[in-house]
């Protein structure tokens, strides 16, 4: 993405957290890179200028600070600079999925959490779309090949329809659907008195409609919407 929207801006950083990744950015692709640490480091602190955009993709899942970070956030937007945010959010199927995953982040935001510190700070909703997929088609390594196709069906999705019948019983404080969701938001600086959601969230649902040509299914369209 950096390489595609270099010719297209004046300037674009990317931060990363690996210094070893930081260091392969620069010196394969050519891409300016800043070693940045959402736990001991501040964005006003990194870039003493301004920017009209912030990319957050994936990413707040590894920030424990969110409420400091978007703070950050506004320190280094120009006047109505935007900030687009893409994230999952939490879901019984989504935990169940990542928990299977060798190398796990520490915490799901819920949209109303994200909501909840973006208007704090003083910006406002642009536009906001959610997808929703299935949990076997976006467990991607569930469904291929022989082997993994039958630990999926045979061991794994009845496990998880176990823990989703124990969590409609107790009454789990988040959606229970066995699905994936995906949630993405553009976010402007403002200087209102009050902050305001512009328009409707549209949600997507998995399936031929939506299904990117150049990512399969599992990354459900993105490049097309």
């Amino acid at each position: 993405m950096a390489k595609q929207l270099g010719g297209a801006c004046s300037r674009f950083v990317v931060t990363e957290f690996s210094e070893k990744a930081t260091r392969a950015m620069k010196d394969v692709l050519g891409i300016e890179t800043v070693k940045f640490d959402y736990i001991t480091d501040r964005l006003q602190d990194v870039f003493p200028e301004k920017f009209d955009l912030v990319l957050l993709r994936s990413s707040i899942i590894f920030c424990p600070k969110l409420d400091e970070l978007v703070a950050s956030l506004r320190a280094v937007l120009s006047s109505g600079g935007h900030v687009l945010v893409e994230t999952i959010i939490p879901t019984l199927g989504e935990v169940l999925w990542w928990q299977q995953m060798e190398y796990k982040f520490p915490i799901i935001y819920s949209q109303e959490t994200v909501e909840k510190y973006f208007y704090k700070h003083g910006f406002s909703l642009v536009a906001g779309y959610r997808d929703y997929g299935s949990y076997t088609a976006i467990k991607a390594r569930g469904v291929k090949g022989l082997l993994k196709k039958g630990y999926t069906w045979l061991v794994d999705y009845p496990m998880v329809l176990l823990y989703y019948l124990f969590a409609r019983k107790g009454r789990v404080s988040i959606d229970q659907g066995l699905h994936h969701k995906m949630l993405t938001q553009i976010w402007k600086k403002t200087d209102l008195a009050e902050n305001v959601q512009e328009q409707s969230y549209r949600n997507f649902e998995a399936g031929p409609i939506n299904k990117s040509t150049h990512f399969s299914f599992m990354y459900n369209g993105y490049i097309r919407k």
